[in-house]
Parts: C-alpha cells; structure tokens; sequence
C-alpha cells in the first residue's frame, strides 16, 4: 500500500504538438472512464492554470495523482528519501521518467512538509503555474471532502467568470487561540517564543508586535497564485529553505537545547548532543520535537500571513460558502483553544 504506483502509460493518440500532456490509461478504480493525461513534466510551468505540489515521506497515494491525471492536472512529487521514509519506501525504478509522474528526490526526513513546498518555490521562482496547491501525500484525512482530492481543489481552476481565489487554506480544521502556538505542549511553546516574534515580523512585513490572537487552517495545506507568491523576494523562501535542511541554524529551538551539556541536552525530547547539524539527518521527524519539527509548526501558523492573509482568517462555514464554493455536505473542525491547553 505505501509504495507509489507506476501509472499504465499505453499512449492513446497525441495529445497534440506542445500541449505537454499525453492520453493515458488510468486505474478504473481511480478515474470513471480509465482515461486521463500524463503531464510530460516540461517548462514552462507558467502555461499551467493549476498545479499541484505533493511532499511526501510513505503515505500511499490512494488514487489522488491518478485523479488529477483524469482533470489534465500537472503535478510534482518530493520524496523523502531518508529515516523511516527511505527504509519504507522510495520511488520505484522509472516513476521519476514516465509521462505524466514527476518526483523530486529529498535526500533527507527534515523540515516536514515546509521544506518539500520552499524547495518548489525556490526552483521554480520565476516559472510558476498561476495557481499552487501544495499538499502532504496523506492531506485527504484532513480535507473537507476526504473520499475524492479533486472535489477539494476544482474551484482553484476558476472560470470565465470566477477568478481563483489568490490564496486558499484546503484543511477543514481551524484552529483559534493565544499567540504563538494555539493548543500546542509546553515544549513546542517554549521553543516558539525565541522565534514567533521574528517569524512574524519577516513574514507580515510589518515592525508591529505579533497578534494576541490568531486563527489558522492546521496541516499545512494551502493554495497560492503566483502573484502572492512573489510578493515575496526569492531569497526569503531560500533563507527559510536553509533553515530547515540544515544548512543555517534554525530560529525555533527549546532554550535548554542551547544550555550545553549532554545531561541538559536530555531534557529536551528530540535534541541531541551533536547539535543541529551533527545526528540532525539521523533523526526521525514526526514523531519527536526536534528543532526543524518547530520551525515548520510555527511556519503553519503563518503560510496564510506569508501569502497575504490577515492573522485571523474566517470560520469554516464562512469559509466554505464564500471563498471554497463548497456544498453543505463539507466537513469543518473548529478548535477553539484556551490559553495553556496543550495539543
């Protein structure tokens, strides 16, 4: 199940000159009619109304790259290829050259899903689709419609009389709460308050004070036009990008993993004595605080701030109706979080 699946690429005839897509087959099981197009995986990305972003470490696909496939949707996929992601996994010989499947290898298990989507921007700047989507493999849990990916993006394509929208938050949940870390541990805050304010200041463009209170859509999955993009210089994206592939230190790490000492350095889940750049790449992501783990929280807290959006974004149902063009059968988490209650 976890292994990524190699799409039948039988070739129907072309797809016509320079249109960079290919009919294909598909899984049945996956697109109604068994027909779709591979995407050649060519520049410019510019032409490209919609693309898709995926980072992703073991998660099975469950068909969403197939159903992009069947809706002439390009996409790019970055796989992990270290830790627990490298021995589960990898991709199979020959998907990274089939028509229509394109995936870039990380060498590394760092920065969560944050360093797969800065990684995209900062390759491809000055070439981007008019609409982004980035996702984790596994985003359809968290999605409002979870039994099918394209019935959660197809208002990102727009129309002739509707625009898409520069920026979408695709999570169902909103989660609300004090500054910086709304439901999140002790641990995770403390290493947050040594880097919130700066984060905030750089992201916002703004000198004022971080908010007392913010509102966001959790699991770091969102759409963004071009336009929003590079509202932002390139070497912003690239700063960050270093920060969490370990080639510049991170700004969000517990204050006792900077005290010294091996016996300080056990106090802190996921810090070890080597530092950030020593056992870093051994470490297993997901699963413990590790520095790089914080830097990427506190970033989804603030994706929607970096791309134009106010701190507070609107409720679900609002949400929905409004910007997301969604039917009453979408599901919604609001979270409410009190002060100090941990996630």
């Amino acid at each position: 199940m976890g292994a990524l699946t190699v799409t039948n690429t039988r070739m129907h005839p072309s797809g016509g000159a320079g249109s960079g897509f290919h009919p294909i087959d598909l899984d049945s099981r996956c697109a109604k009619d068994g027909k779709g197009f591979a995407w050649d995986g060519q520049p410019p990305l510019s032409r490209h109304e919609l693309l898709v972003v995926f980072v992703r470490c073991h998660e099975p696909p469950r068909c969403m790259l197939q159903q992009l496939q069947a809706q002439r949707v390009p996409f790019l996929v970055y796989q992990k290829e270290a830790g627990r992601c490298g021995n589960a996994t990898g991709a199979p010989s020959g998907w990274s050259h089939g028509p229509g499947v394109n995936v870039r290898a990380l060498a590394h298990n760092l920065g969560r899903e944050c360093s797969g989507y800065l990684r995209f921007i900062v390759e491809h700047y000055d070439d981007l689709p008019r609409v982004t989507a980035f996702l984790q493999m596994g985003a359809l849990m968290h999605m409002p419609f979870p039994g099918a990916l394209w019935d959660n993006l197809r208002f990102l394509r727009g129309n002739a009389t509707h625009p898409p929208p520069p920026f979408a938050a695709l999570s169902k949940n909103a989660i609300e709460g004090a500054w910086p870390g709304p439901c999140e541990s002790r641990q995770k805050l403390a290493a947050f308050e040594g880097c919130a304010g700066e984060y905030w200041r750089e992201l916002a463009r703004t000198a004022d004070a971080p908010p007392g209170f913010l509102r966001f859509y959790a699991n770091g999955l969102f759409a963004a036009t071009r336009r929003r993009i590079r509202a932002h210089p390139r070497t912003l994206y690239a700063a960050m990008l270093d920060r969490l592939e370990g080639r510049a230190p991170l700004r969000c790490v517990h204050p006792a993993a900077s005290r010294g000492g091996l016996g300080r350095s056990r106090e802190v889940p996921g810090w070890s004595r080597e530092g950030l750049h020593g056992g870093y790449v051994e470490w297993s992501n997901s699963s413990r605080l590790v520095p790089a783990e914080s830097d990427c929280l506190m970033l989804e807290k603030l994706w929607h701030v970096l791309l134009g959006e106010p701190a507070v974004m609107p409720l679900p149902a609002e949400y929905n109706a409004q910007l997301r063009n969604y039917g009453g059968g979408a599901r919604v988490g609001h979270i409410v979080c009190k002060p100090g209650t941990p996630g």
